[in-house]
């Protein structure tokens, strides 16, 4: 069996990520093309039966198939992109497997949410939770989303220190709103926590949950690839 390429696709950039003969990870810019070598692709959307609807961050139609979209043939997992960094942010935390519950949420292109309990992760959409307002979401196409104010489009460059606080303010009533259990921890990811860790010391201020930052390493895009990978494995032995 060939080794597997784990490829992310977000709004801004793709990245390539495959283990070295070392079993090191080895992180590539773009989208890496060998033939007879398996991929699992990780990408925004709503993944439905190997076809990804609603991809609006990367132009694609709303109902895509990423074969036809990339060219490539040999595809053989598709994952949302937040529900493979949720996985792997909890295999990052244990080591064997999704073993470590959590929430995640990743503030980039735009906001992504997932819930990993007892193994499996769950989609659960925050990002499209209605906070009120008037302002338009390219995603689902209503207005009042917290994706709305929060997607990377809609924030300034740079982010302030007062766009900072309202950031926390606007991810921490939206995830307190949910009534979520306060037993597991918040793990905060993607391309504006990253640059704006302090983000997550004002979300921890307030709410329950134990809030952490990802534990992805700086050169990957996100914990997705560890999701990927574990996903893979699961793959081999169906």
């Amino acid at each position: 069996m060939h080794e597997w390429l784990f490829v992310e696709m977000g709004g801004s950039s793709i990245q390539t990520v495959q283990r070295d003969s070392s079993g090191v990870f080895r992180f590539t810019p773009g989208l890496v093309r060998e033939t007879n070598r398996p991929i699992a692709l990780a990408c925004p959307g709503i993944v439905r039966d190997g076809e990804v609807l609603y991809a609006t961050n990367l132009g694609w139609p709303d109902r895509a198939d990423p074969k036809e979209e990339l060219g490539l043939q040999n595809i053989c997992i598709v994952e949302n992109d937040a529900v493979a960094a949720g996985l792997g942010e909890s295999v990052l935390r244990s080591k064997i497997g999704p073993e470590q519950d959590l929430f995640y949420v990743s503030l980039g292109t735009g906001v992504g949410s997932v819930q990993v309990a007892n193994g499996t992760a769950r989609y659960f959409d925050l990002g499209h939770h209605y906070v009120g307002g008037t302002a338009y979401c390219a995603g689902c196409r209503s207005v009042g989303c917290l994706n709305a104010y929060l997607c990377s489009s809609s924030l300034p460059t740079p982010l302030g220190e007062q766009d900072q606080i309202f950031v926390a303010r606007m991810l921490a009533g939206a995830f307190q709103s949910l009534s979520l259990t306060d037993q597991v921890p918040l793990v905060l990811g993607g391309g504006i926590v990253r640059r704006y860790p302090g983000i997550g010391c004002l979300v921890n201020e307030q709410i329950a949950n134990r809030v952490e930052l990802t534990a992805a390493p700086l050169q990957a895009k996100s914990a997705a690839y560890a999701g990927l990978e574990y996903l893979s494995q699961i793959h081999r032995l169906n």
